[in-house]
């Protein structure tokens, strides 16, 4: 997980917590209430947003506002756990609230996940990876929350595509796990803000183990935020990160591959599946090798192939239509550092 960051990676006890924040009401509390204590002992991530909802409780008051005061470690402030949380009702006050509001863009501390994550049994602590609130909101996958933070960021003039310590901008973590709406509004504002760089630099961004927002993509149950950003690249240079290798060595398109094989795998498996009727045949060979007859479908892609999915209305979902049917017009940039295979569409 922590390969496309947003999860956060809490520091050994004995690590001294970071800068605190206070509102202009009152000076802030002199120790971590006990919720925000369980929150630094969190071994696990469900534990970890468990005790993150127990921290919200505790920084709203009774009529539903933000204390006059907090103590969060590691530069978090109530906007980041209102986004761990889902917390619509933090999320509004900590917004209402004229200090909280100044530091809306605030990372946490960015420290290193090999410096400081511990074990506990078999479990590993979260990661620290210095996140803004939206990184939290667009990890998540709250994009009501995201498209708030958005709009309030753009307003405050703050909005950017801040990368924290996995190499992950909020680009790449909306092209993981946002909804359409979330990454074309995020492009839309970043274009409109950073029209120099928005084409070259956020569009082509990669993490630190080279995901580009197109390898991320294929994280998303649908091609939508795919098709989205390839065509943005696309149109912005005529070149895309399509072919670009990750350091797993693969591409984008073999991550699609990946996604439906994983698909067909599970469709062969399960008891009870209407996908089982289409498969009847296959089941009756081997299941590796039925795997890897659609495997082979899958890299061949010729016409009677694509006219044979279509015709069983593509049972694999609507990244097997996208694969195999995609039809994008516009030139593909090569590089001698590029898989040989071809993406299955007439980019060149």
């Amino acid at each position: 997980m922590n390969g496309t960051g947003g999860v956060i990676n809490l520091p050994p006890e004995n690590i001294s917590p970071g800068p605190m924040y206070e509102s202009d009401k009152a000076s802030a509390v002199p120790e971590f209430t006990e919720a925000a204590s369980k929150f630094l002992k969190s071994a696990e991530v469900g534990a970890f947003l468990d005790n993150a909802r127990a921290v919200a409780a505790e920084l709203l008051t009774p009529d539903d506002r933000l204390v006059d005061s907090w103590n969060l470690p590691h530069q978090l402030t109530p906007l980041h756990i209102a986004c761990l949380a889902k917390d619509r009702v933090l999320f509004k006050a900590a917004l209402a609230d004229p200090q909280c509001w100044r530091i809306i863009d605030q990372c946490t501390s960015a420290i290193d996940v090999d410096e400081l994550a511990i074990t506990k049994d078999d479990k590993q602590m979260p990661a620290m990876n210095g996140d803004t609130p939206l990184h939290f909101a667009l990890y998540n996958g709250w994009n009501e929350g995201a498209l708030k933070l958005i709009h309030e960021l753009s307003d405050a003039g703050k909005i950017n595509n801040t990368v924290n310590n996995t190499g992950s901008s909020l680009l790449s973590l909306a092209a993981a796990y946002g909804s359409l709406d979330v990454v074309s509004e995020l492009c839309n504002c970043l274009k409109r803000e950073f029209s120099l760089v928005y084409f070259d630099d956020y569009l082509m961004h990669s993490t630190n183990s080279q995901s580009s927002l197109l390898h991320l993509a294929t994280q998303q149950q649908n091609p939508k935020v795919f098709e989205y950003l390839l065509e943005n690249q696309l149109n912005s240079s005529g070149g895309s990160t399509l072919l670009q290798l990750d350091n797993d060595g693969k591409t984008p398109a073999d991550l699609i591959k990946e996604v439906l094989l994983d698909i067909r795998r599970v469709a062969l498996q399960s008891d009870g599946n209407v996908k089982r009727l289409i498969y009847a045949k296959q089941l009756k060979d081997d299941q590796a090798k039925a795997l890897e007859d659609y495997k082979s479908q899958l890299d061949r892609n010729d016409s009677y192939t694509r006219k044979y999915f279509k015709d069983l209305g593509y049972p694999d979902g609507p990244w097997q239509e996208f694969y195999m049917e995609n039809k994008h017009e516009g030139k593909q940039a090569q590089s001698p550092e590029t898989s040989t295979w071809t993406f299955p569409c007439n980019l060149v």
